[in-house]
């Protein structure tokens, strides 16, 4: 049994007891207690970081046991622990760590998913008991419902208003959640809200149920004096009447979140200035099946992320909620049609060879790019695409090209090999590393007016994170690539095992990657001395390893953890992404 397993087997209380000892990092959040102690706290965000408020979703079984994270400053209360007047775990978590706590999340789930859906009273006072524990220094409150009860929001208000009188974050999400209804209520505390977000749970409601209607959402906002830096709306309430609210009482907000809506109301929206993030998720577009964003209207934009675009379905029987997942060639153009120029992190579901063309001329200084469809059925990403956006891309530092088909097979189609080709080498060719980038030759632009200057030097890339999962290198190819890339902290690819010991020239250390993530074959992973010394010749600085050892592995990766005891051997996920643009 590991040290972080017995952990896990402490009494509940002493399991507290010692996280309160742990230094504020995102590892307490994923439940691992032991690497926390030791923690460099360099680590993406969990719940009410970055990701605002998406990882209410992403909780592990480990992670709601003792329900800790974030530093100790998040709590995710479930609906479970207070049923029948049990608060005892909760009151444990406030005893120890009450003072340090400053956002709670409460999931009703537990509740509706045990058969108490019905006992709306009862769930509502089991949130009202979790709020009346006095969090100190609680400025946050995030509730996850699922009934669609008015009188329900009704309950919920008056709890935050009598228990946390002073938090500047609200979230609510439930099936009928809306802003006309939800401001009202929250009274003074809704005049004091920086951060609103009232988004549909509308996974399995009609698209029709979530077209946008005047409900009262515009004169919703203006009654919030100013105050919004964030807002996340979804369903009817997303107008252009509320658009327009926003640009008129609104000059503080800086991120808008759409979720479950239309977004053809920004295709006629007046100037959007202010805003600097743009988080569409799960949106609707018009049957000209394109996204309409303009530049003119979000000229300060700096984040982009796009995921799950639908079209309305043509007929009735295509789909059961009246819209189909977007796939064409086509629905970026409005995008690549104007130039983005403060525009430096964009995350989208996919893109092809057309796209890659296209992208560095629409977003010169883009920085980050990210993609994540899990359901992609559009043409493949080449080694082409890639080279072009590496070459022509100069102030890139992270790249994840993470989209897949339904069956969970890629997509895109980048093999060391093919890379190789494409650049006149072969793969194990001594020299390959010195000649790598520098050879590259953009590809042609698909508009007169983009740059065709000629790539930059290998010694202007600034990239530090690349996520190419599923593209297959030898070891020589490896490499020679990570060799152009000397600022490189973190990278995932595959490993091929043939052609292991290819080429009579020694490994090359690189000295900057922190972080490996190695998909890999039997012959590599069932070898522990041979991988350790390969990750030992190749990456001396290599502080975490992720890997797709099998549980079956359990006596390999307990060897290799001997082998190479400064890193930390874990196992890579199969179906989870690995990056994130939050």
């Amino acid at each position: 049994m590991s040290s972080s397993s017995a952990l896990h087997q402490l009494p509940f209380d002493v399991l507290l007891a010692i996280c309160g000892q742990l230094p504020p990092c995102a590892c307490v959040e994923r439940g691992d207690y032991t690497r926390a102690l030791g923690c460099s706290r360099d680590h993406a965000p969990g719940a009410f970081g970055g990701g605002e408020l998406s990882a209410l979703r992403q909780t592990s079984r480990a992670w709601r046991t003792a329900a800790l994270g974030q530093g100790l400053r998040v709590v995710v209360a479930s609906s479970r622990w207070m049923h029948g007047g049990d608060g005892s775990r909760l009151a444990a978590i406030r005893r120890y760590h009450g003072r340090h706590v400053r956002r709670l999340v409460f999931r009703s789930s537990d509740a509706y998913h045990s058969g108490r859906h019905r006992a709306g009273d009862g769930v509502c006072a089991e949130l009202e008991a979790a709020l009346a524990l006095a969090w100190p220094s609680l400025a946050a409150v995030a509730v996850d419902w699922f009934s669609s009860d008015a009188s329900d929001h009704i309950r919920i208000a008056a709890a935050v208003q009598r228990y946390a009188p002073r938090i500047r974050d609200f979230y609510l999400r439930d099936k009928a959640a809306a802003v006309a209804r939800i401001v009202p209520l929250l009274g003074p505390v809704g005049a004091r809200v920086a951060r609103l977000a009232v988004t549909p749970y509308g996974f399995n409601q009609h698209w029709a149920a979530l077209l946008p209607s005047e409900r009262g959402a515009a004169a919703a906002v203006r009654r919030l004096a100013g105050q919004l830096s964030l807002l996340a709306v979804g369903g009817p309430d997303v107008t252009g009447e509320l658009l327009e609210a926003l640009h008129a009482t609104q000059p503080r907000l800086r991120t808008l979140q759409l979720e479950h809506a239309s977004v053809e109301a920004l295709r006629s929206a007046g100037s959007l200035g202010a805003l600097t993030t743009l988080r569409l998720e799960h949106v609707l577009v018009g049957a000209d099946g394109v996204l309409p964003l303009s530049a003119g209207v979000l000229p300060r934009l700096t984040t982009l992320s796009v995921r799950h675009v639908w079209r309305a379905a043509d007929r009735a029987a295509d789909s059961a909620r009246g819209a189909v997942s977007l796939q064409n060639d086509r629905w970026l153009a409005p995008v690549w049609a104007h130039r983005w120029h403060a525009l430096r992190v964009l995350a989208l579901p996919a893109i092809d060879d057309i796209d890659a063309q296209a992208l560095p001329h629409a977003c010169p200084s883009l920085e980050r790019l990210v993609t994540h469809s899990l359901d992609y059925a559009g043409p493949r990403l080449s080694a082409a695409g890639l080279v072009c956006v590496l070459s022509r891309l100069p102030r890139l530092t992270h790249l994840a090209i993470e989209q897949r088909r339904a069956d969970g097979s890629p997509g895109y189609d980048i093999a060391g090999a093919a890379l190789c080709r494409l650049l006149g080498c072969a793969d194990d060719d001594a020299r390959f590393g010195d000649r790598m980038l520098s050879r590259m030759s953009p590809p042609p632009s698909p508009t007169p007016a983009a740059d065709c200057s000629p790539p930059p030097p290998p010694s202007a890339l600034r990239l530090r994170a690349l996520c190419i999962p599923y593209a297959a290198f030898t070891a020589p190819a490896l490499d020679a690539l990570v060799h152009q890339l000397p600022s490189l902290s973190f990278l995932s690819v595959t490993l091929r095992s043939d052609s292991l010991f290819a080429g009579d020239n020694p490994p090359r250390p690189h000295l900057s990657l922190r972080r490996l993530a190695l998909r890999a074959d039997e012959d590599v992973l069932a070898d522990p001395l041979w991988l350790s010394a390969w990750l030992a010749q190749r990456f001396p600085a290599l502080r975490e390893c992720c890997t797709n050892h099998a549980r079956s592995h359990r006596q390999t990766v307990a060897e290799l953890r001997a082998l190479a005891p400064a890193v930390s051997f874990t196992r890579l996920s199969s179906r989870a992404l690995q990056t994130t643009c939050n």
